[in-house]
C-alpha cells in the first residue's frame, strides 16, 4: 500500500473531534458525547491485555480502574484501589466461618474509623473469582472488602472499617457471603473527656408528641453546657436536626418531643455537650399513634379525621328559631352559602318557658347535627347558658350536660365531624376588678373542666373554649401562657380557642390593632377560630356600633384563620342577620357580602369541606 492509501485508511478509521474525543469505526460517525473513546463494530470485539495472575501481580503501581483479562481465571479483572486490590466480576462462591472472626482496633463514639479498624474473617471459597463482602451499617459504621479469589479453599479476608461510631454501645453487625452469614459485636467506647449519656424509654406517645429524656452519667471532666434529645425518622439522629434543650449538668432530665406526624416511626437519642464535643445515648425508636377518627389539632392548625387541614368558614345559627319552633331547621339553606361548618346554639336549661321543649328533645339535637353532616358541614355544638357569666361553679357543672348518655350517644354517632364548644362567652378577664385573679380563675376553671371531660371514656372530641369578657378578649389566651397551659393539661392536646370579634372597644375597631391581636395569638402556635364575626355590635341598644369586619376577614383569608359569621336569622339585630327570613334567596346586605365578597366570601374564596365528609378518607366511613 502506498503512503497516500495508508493515510486514507487511518482517516477512515479514526475521527478526532475538537474536544479530544476518539472514534474508531468504519462509518465516519462522531464519538458519543459522553465517551473519550468510542469503538463501533458489527463483527469484531474489544480485546484487552491477556495475562496470568503472576504477570498481573507484577504490574508496578497499577492505576485504579486498570483492566486486564486474567487467563488463569478466564475472566476480566480491574484494579479497585490499594484497599481492595484486583477485582473480578466473575464472582466466586463459598461460605463464612463464623467462629474465626477477629475484630481489630479501638472504637470510640464520634471518632472516624482508621486503617487499624479491621475485621478478619475466614471464607471457604469453593470457586475462584471476585468477591465483595460487606457488613450492614449499624451505629454509623461498617466493614467491607472487594477482591478476587485466585485459589479455592479457606482464606482469611480482612475487611476495612469505614464511618464514624455514633454512640457508645455494644454494636452488632452482620456479614453475609453467598448463602451464609455471621454476626459479631464491636464494643464502642466513650472517648475520654466526652460526657456519658443514656436515653430513657419513650412514654406518653400521642399522634403528635411524646415524652423522652436521658441521664447524663458523667461530665467527662468538663461542664455539660447543653443536654436534651434529638429525633428524626432515620436512625441515630443528631443535634444538626430537630432537638430539645433541657438544661445543663449531669443527672436525669425529661424532654417533650413536639410536632410529630401521626402513625410514624421516629428515632430519638439523648445528647450531652461539653467543651470536648457532643455525646449521644442509645437510639430508641417509637411509633406515634394513628390519627384519631376525630377532628384534632396540630400546633395552630385544625385537622380532620383524614389528617387534612381544615379551615373553618361557616355560620352561627340557632336551630328551631331559638327553641320556639321545632319545625324550623334551615341547615339546607345555610349549605347553599358554601359554608363548611355550622355553630349551633343550644341550651342546658330552656331560657324561656314558652319554648316548645326543644332543648330537652335530643331527637331534635340529633336531627340538627345530622342535617349538617348530610350537607357536608362540620357541626359545632355550643351551650349558651353562661353567656357573659362569672358563675364558675355552674360553668363547671355544665359538664353534666355534655357527658350525659343522650348527648354522648349523639356525639359518638357523629364523632368524626363534631366540635364541642363547651360554653358561650363565659367568665371575665379585663372586665373584672382584679384581672390577674380573674385570669387565674378562668385558667383553673377550664383546667378542671377539661380534666373532668377527659376522664369520661370516649370523650375525645375537640373542645372549643371561648375567650373571656363576653368572648372578646384574645389577650387572655396569651397572657401568662394560658392557652398553651390548657393544651398541656389536656391529655388529648385537642383544644381550640375561639374569640368573638365585637371589638369596637377591645381593638378600637381598628384594622391594624385587630391584625396585631390575631398575630399575637398565632405567634403562640395555638388553634384560633373567630367565632362570631359581625357587622354590628350591641350596647345599650341593638346594632349600636358599626364594626370594621371587612379588613378583619381579608386578614383571616391571608393568614388562614378560621371564622364563623353571626348569624343566620332571627337575631335581635336584623341588619346583623345573613338571611332576612332563613332562606338563601333572601340574603341581607351583610349576608350577601359574607357569601359573595370576592376576597373572603364563602363562595368565591371557597370553604374546603372535610375530606371525611366528602369520601370517608377513601376507605369508607
Amino acid at each position: 500500500m502506498n503512503k497516500h492509501g495508508f493515510l486514507a485508511v487511518v482517516l477512515l478509521l479514526i475521527v478526532v473531534t475538537g474536544m479530544g474525543q476518539v472514534s474508531i469505526n468504519t462509518d465516519n460517525s462522531v464519538p458519543d458525547p459522553s465517551a473519550m473513546l468510542d469503538v463501533k463494530s458489527g463483527s469484531k470485539g474489544f480485546l484487552p491485555p491477556r495475562m496470568t495472575t503472576a504477570q498481573r501481580s507484577s504490574i508496578q503501581n497499577p492505576a485504579t480502574g486498570l483492566t486486564i483479562y486474567n487467563s488463569d481465571l478466564n475472566c476480566l479483572e480491574f484494579y479497585a484501589g490499594t484497599d481492595n486490590g484486583w477485582f473480578s466480576p466473575c464472582l466466586s462462591f463459598g461460605t463464612i466461618s463464623c467462629p474465626n472472626i477477629v475484630v481489630n482496633g479501638s472504637y470510640m463514639a464520634g471518632i472516624p474509623l482508621a486503617t487499624s479498624n479491621t475485621v478478619a474473617i475466614t471464607v471457604n471459597s469453593t470457586t475462584t473469582g471476585g468477591f465483595n463482602i460487606a457488613t450492614n451499617t449499624v451505629n454509623g459504621f461498617r466493614f467491607s472488602k472487594m477482591g478476587t479469589f485466585t485459589t479455592i479453599g479457606p482464606q482469611v479476608i480482612v475487611l476495612k472499617g469505614s464511618g464514624t461510631p455514633l454512640a457508645a454501645d455494644s454494636t452488632t453487625l452482620t456479614v453475609t457471603y453467598g448463602t451464609s452469614n455471621c454476626s459479631f459485636k464491636v464494643i464502642v467506647h466513650q472517648p475520654s473527656g466526652m460526657p456519658g449519656v443514656t436515653t430513657v424509654a419513650v412514654s406518653n406517645i400521642t399522634t403528635s408528641s411524646a415524652a423522652c429524656g436521658g441521664n447524663v452519667t458523667s461530665d467527662g471532666g468538663a461542664t455539660v453546657t447543653a443536654r436534651g434529645v434529638c429525633w428524626g425518622t432515620s436512625s441515630n439522629p443528631t443535634i444538626a436536626g430537630s432537638h430539645t434543650s433541657d438544661g445543663t449538668g449531669t443527672g436525669t432530665f425529661t424532654s417533650i418531643i413536639p410536632g410529630l406526624n401521626a402513625n410514624t416511626i421516629y428515632h430519638v437519642r439523648a445528647y450531652a455537650t461539653n467543651i470536648a464535643g457532643t455525646s449521644y445515648g442509645n437510639d430508641v425508636s417509637f411509633t406515634t399513634l394513628a390519627a384519631p377518627r376525630y377532628i384534632h389539632t396540630s400546633g395552630r392548625y385544625l385537622l380532620g379525621p383524614c389528617n387534612d387541614t381544615l379551615l373553618l368558614k361557616g355560620i352561627d345559627y340557632a336551630p328551631y328559631n331559638w327553641g320556639y319552633n321545632n319545625n324550623s331547621i334551615e341547615v339546607a339553606q345555610i349549605a347553599m352559602t358554601g359554608a363548611n361548618a355550622v355553630r349551633m346554639v343550644w341550651y342546658w336549661n330552656n331560657p324561656d318557658p314558652n319554648t316548645n321543649g326543644v332543648y330537652d328533645n335530643f331527637v331534635l339535637l340529633d336531627s340538627a347535627i345530622s342535617k349538617c353532616i348530610q350537607h357536608k358541614m362540620i357541626a359545632i355544638v355550643e351551650i349558651h347558658d353562661y353567656t357573659c357569666s362569672t358563675d364558675t361553679t355552674g360553668l363547671f357543672n355544665l359538664k353534666t350536660w355534655w357527658i350525659q348518655a343522650n348527648v354522648m350517644s349523639i356525639l359518638q354517632k357523629y364523632k368524626e365531624s363534631v366540635i364541642v364548644n363547651y360554653a358561650n362567652e363565659a367568665l371575665f378577664f379585663d372586665f373584672a376588678s382584679n384581672p390577674a385573679l380573674a385570669l387565674a380563675t378562668y385558667k383553673r376553671t377550664y383546667q378542671n373542666i377539661i380534666t373532668a371531660l377527659r376522664n369520661i371514656t370516649g370523650f375525645n372530641f375537640p373542645v372549643m373554649i371561648d375567650a373571656p369578657d363576653c368572648g372578646t378578649n384574645t389577650d387572655a389566651f396569651i397572657t401568662s401562657n394560658v392557652a398553651n397551659s390548657l393544651i398541656q393539661s389536656d391529655p388529648q392536646h385537642n383544644l381550640i380557642f375561639s374569640a368573638h370579634t365585637y371589638w369596637y372597644g377591645f381593638a378600637n375597631n381598628d384594622s391594624a390593632q385587630m391584625a396585631a391581636k390575631i398575630n399575637a395569638v398565632l405567634a403562640q402556635n395555638i388553634p384560633l377560630v373567630l367565632g362570631e364575626v359581625a357587622d354590628l355590635q350591641d350596647d345599650a341598644n341593638p346594632c349600636q356600633y358599626v364594626l370594621n369586619y371587612k379588613p378583619l376577614l381579608n386578614f383571616c383569608q391571608l393568614k388562614k384563620v378560621s371564622w364563623l359569621a353571626w348569624c343566620w336569622d332571627n337575631d335581635n339585630c336584623q341588619a346583623r342577620q345573613i338571611s332576612s327570613n332563613g332562606n338563601f334567596a333572601s340574603l341581607t346586605t351583610y349576608g350577601y357580602d359574607i357569601v359573595h365578597n370576592p376576597g373572603y366570601g364563602l363562595l368565591p374564596a371557597g370553604a374546603p369541606k372535610s375530606q371525611f365528609l366528602l369520601n370517608g378518607c377513601n376507605t369508607g366511613k
